[in-house]
């Protein structure tokens, strides 16, 4: 999701405070969540 949004603000950080916000999501969290890979194909597993 911060991926997909990372464009439309100035940094990465914006994006990820302003969407944290609106999801009732520290910021820590959701930058946690968002570096995190998403599938087992993400991590070189199919």
């Amino acid at each position: 999701m911060v991926s997909e949004r990372e464009r439309d603000y100035k940094s990465q950080w914006a994006a990820i405070t302003s969407l944290a916000g609106k999801l009732g999501l520290t910021n820590e969290t959701l930058r946690k969540r968002s570096a995190r890979p998403r599938s087992t194909a993400a991590r070189g597993r199919a």
